[in-house]
């Protein structure tokens, strides 16, 4: 019985359906018209291509040069005003503002912080009391040295006044009493000595024997009666000296880290940092712990720190005038000039660091001074940013051309070698 297919016809064996999957190897190749035709257009859109870039790398319109625009201050009413035009200004930078002398006022002795008088911010005084350290310790340091130095100070007077008189009579009084018993035995020994016969010899040499340690006494006290008149050698009494000199010393040192328990501000000036409180330990010679205070600095005293790239130092150079204007506050302008190219680069970036010293305040007009005193720490603030103009150095006058001689003014006539007129 035969297969039949779904369709209603006769149904295919497996080698019909084999052979219908096969390619046809009689059939007539395509026709080759439409490959040209690809590559012809590939070859079109490679050439457009190389074109366009040939144009773009060498046709390429040179950029126009950076005009420097003049450095401006905007005032009250809006308007800008130039403060230098285009060929005033040698170079503009952007720096911070730094001040010229930041203080770390640190305490000179290790302690614990008792008392805290200041605070971010404030202006202080040169002398103000800014805090206090524990003082326990070095109290009883200041008490112990004071004794050693006025124990040291009793003991090279007693040396350098000598004996008292009541002690120099009594040495006066037992060598006369000495001298009085010689001749007592002195006497004896003469009178036993006449008696010849009558006295023994045995008491005859207890007699010299007697005078001789009379004679000893009397030279004994006679040298102690010169010790107690000259008073004591010279080699104890600069010892003395010296003993007493140097307790007075650490009785100094003892007072001096007393002293610096209270810490002042060396300069007049703000506070900028607070890094203690009360109740922390500081030293200034330890790593572990805090070794400040505080940072000060006199606010009126700015300069700017700027980062010249070594293409531009050529035209930096130190007294050089400028002019300052603080971003935050554009409508203000300062004056000022070079006060130092610091010696090294910084590689890193290419660049010369600059500082410029701010002078004076020279717009708004209303509010100049000559320094900073009158607005420390208003405006111009440690690490703002502000942007520097580098004035040209003034070229000197030209010299006036010298005035020609009229050619019509009749000139002397210079007479020859031998007196006629040439």
């Amino acid at each position: 019985m035969s297969e039949v297919s779904p369709n209603g016809g006769p149904a295919q064996t497996f080698s019909e359906r084999v052979r219908s999957l096969q390619l046809n190897e009689t059939a007539a190749p395509a026709s080759g018209g439409s490959a040209w035709l690809a590559w012809l257009l590939c070859l079109v859109f490679a050439g457009l291509s190389g074109y366009l870039g040939y144009l773009l790398l060498f046709s390429e319109e040179p950029e126009p040069e950076p005009k420097t625009e003049p450095l401006k201050v905007y005032t009250g009413n809006g308007q800008a005003a130039a403060v230098a035009s285009s060929g005033e200004v040698a170079h503009e930078s952007r720096g911070h503002i730094i001040p010229a002398h930041k203080i770390q006022v640190s305490p000179k002795v290790a302690g614990m912080v008792t008392k805290i008088n200041f605070d971010i911010g404030q202006t202080v005084e040169k002398g103000t009391i800014l805090a206090e350290l524990e003082t326990v310790d070095y109290k009883a340091d200041v008490n112990r040295a004071a004794a050693t130095a006025a124990a040291a100070k009793a003991r090279y007077e007693e040396l350098s006044r000598g004996m008292r008189p009541e002690e120099k009579k009594r040495a006066t009084a037992a060598l006369e009493e000495a001298r009085a018993m010689r001749r007592e035995i002195e006497d004896q020994v003469k009178r036993l000595r006449a008696a010849g016969r009558a006295a023994t010899e045995e008491d005859l040499v207890r007699a010299e024997l007697k005078l001789g340690q009379a004679v000893q006494k009397v030279i004994q006290l006679e040298q102690e009666e010169k010790m107690m008149l000259d008073g004591a050698r010279k080699e104890r009494i600069d010892a003395a000296q010296a003993e007493w000199q140097a307790a007075e010393a650490e009785l100094a040192k003892a007072q001096w880290r007393l002293d610096n328990c209270t810490i002042r501000a060396p300069v007049t000036g703000v506070i900028l940092s607070k890094k203690a409180e009360e109740g922390d330990i500081v030293n200034p010679v330890a790593f572990n712990v805090s070794a400040s205070l505080c940072e000060l600095a006199d606010l009126s005293d700015l300069e700017v720190e700027l980062k010249i790239q070594e293409r531009d130092i050529a035209k930096i150079f130190v007294g050089q005038e400028c002019r300052i204007r603080p971003e935050a506050f554009p409508d203000r302008l300062y004056e000022g000039h070079v006060s130092k190219i610091i010696p090294a680069a910084d590689r890193g970036i290419g660049a010369v660091p600059v500082r410029v010293k701010v002078e004076r305040v020279v717009a708004p007009k209303a509010e100049a001074a000559d320094d900073l005193k009158a607005e420390q720490g208003k405006f111009l603030r440690p690490d703002m940013a502000a942007v520097t103009a580098f004035l040209k150095k003034p070229a000197p006058p030209e010299k006036k051309p010298e005035p020609m001689a009229d050619s019509s003014t009749p000139t002397a006539e210079v007479p020859r070698g031998n007196g006629s007129a040439r």
